[in-house]
């Protein structure tokens, strides 16, 4: 339907800038007026899918946080099974909802994941005036405050998947040796599942221990806090020299 409305507005489109081109008033405002009708329409059906996109990312938080509690629950009842059969069940449904968690991960929209900010080269120049310095000073403190709430995302995502490392530890702690005693392989914290830079849709994926994409973070972390100092103290020389120009 979206898809139909857009060929729409496309088509009225060209017929209203024809109609200019010809003179033709009257073909020009029946095109003007069924364009505001499908741009209408077109306003509509952006906002139901943006609703549905919406609730959909909710129920997947909202999902997520239920496996999640639910991992929690399984590793803790581990501590009062008595016997190995017990725990390997109790394993198998731990990495069912591991490997759901994960797919959740992946499901998540591109906007919802920490992409790369660059710091600009902005820097003073000899013709700038008090205006210039002060309007890039405050550009600078505008990336800085992206980097701080980069930097609390990060935080955040270090946070969860600190807690979910440490919890496969625990299970895999309580589990250590049972693999020596039946047939039922147990691998704990299954790894997360990337596509590789350049590949399509439906390529096989390189899998990203949590190890690994928590070491990724802390570099992150870390290039984003120099970044914000650097943001600042560019920032703060600027408005000086603004400052001196004015005096």
């Amino acid at each position: 339907a979206r898809r139909a409305l857009q060929s729409r507005f496309e088509q009225w489109s060209d017929s209203l800038n024809v109609a200019r081109i010809a003179g033709d008033e009257a073909r020009r405002n029946n095109a003007y007026r069924e364009l505001l009708g499908v741009t209408t329409d077109l306003g509509s059906a952006d906002r139901r899918v943006e609703q549905t996109a919406t609730a959909l990312e909710q129920a997947r938080f909202a999902l997520k946080d239920l496996i999640d509690k639910r991992m929690d629950l399984l590793v803790d009842q581990l501590q009062y099974t008595s016997t190995d059969n017990e725990r390997r069940t109790l394993a198998l449904v731990y990495e069912d909802l591991s490997n759901r968690f994960e797919e959740l991960d992946r499901e998540a929209p591109p906007e919802m994941q920490v992409t790369p900010v660059v710091l600009p080269n902005i820097m003073a120049s000899p013709t700038d005036g008090a205006r210039e310095l002060s309007a890039k000073a405050e550009l600078l403190e505008r990336y800085a405050a992206r980097y701080d709430t980069l930097i609390g995302t990060i935080e955040q995502e270090l946070s969860d998947l600190e807690k979910r490392a440490q919890r496969d530890r625990v299970m895999g702690g309580f589990l250590a040796g049972l693999d020596r005693y039946g047939d039922t392989n147990l691998p704990v914290g299954p790894a997360r599942e990337v596509p590789p830079a350049g590949s399509e849709a439906g390529e096989s994926a390189t899998p990203i221990p949590l190890e690994e994409r928590m070491g990724e973070l802390r570099d992150l972390l870390t290039r984003y806090e120099s970044l914000r100092e650097e943001a600042r103290e560019r920032a703060g020389h600027l408005k000086q020299r603004a400052q001196e120009i004015t005096e």
